[in-house]
């Protein structure tokens, strides 16, 4: 087996590329789909949306059999741009704190 002798101090192959940010947000894998902020979870970046207050604890309840967003908003254009396959995170900010949730 060969060990790491190597003393070649170049980046390293596997970094994370800048996420290069618009005016109007970070750009997702859906066109025309902006998101607020990304979150890296389980090495993939994950987009996150911010939604109200209302909309974010609406999709809490337990009967709720699928999810809903107001029609237009970044969230909802990006579940359907993705057909409901990719994982995705909301958030709102409650008294200062801010809550998040994986949808998917």
């Amino acid at each position: 087996m060969g060990a790491f002798t190597g003393s070649d101090n170049g980046p390293a192959i596997n970094q994370p590329e800048e996420i290069k940010q618009d005016d109007r947000g970070i750009p997702t894998d859906v066109e025309n789909v902006f998101a607020q902020s990304v979150v890296k979870h389980g090495g993939v970046d994950l987009p996150v949306f911010e939604v109200d207050k209302d909309e974010f604890f609406n999709n809490m309840t337990d009967n709720r059999k699928r999810l809903r967003f107001k029609s237009g908003s970044a969230a909802q254009q990006y579940m359907s741009g993705t057909r409901h396959k990719i994982p995705f995170f909301v958030q709102t900010t409650v008294d200062g704190k801010t809550l998040r949730r994986k949808i998917k």
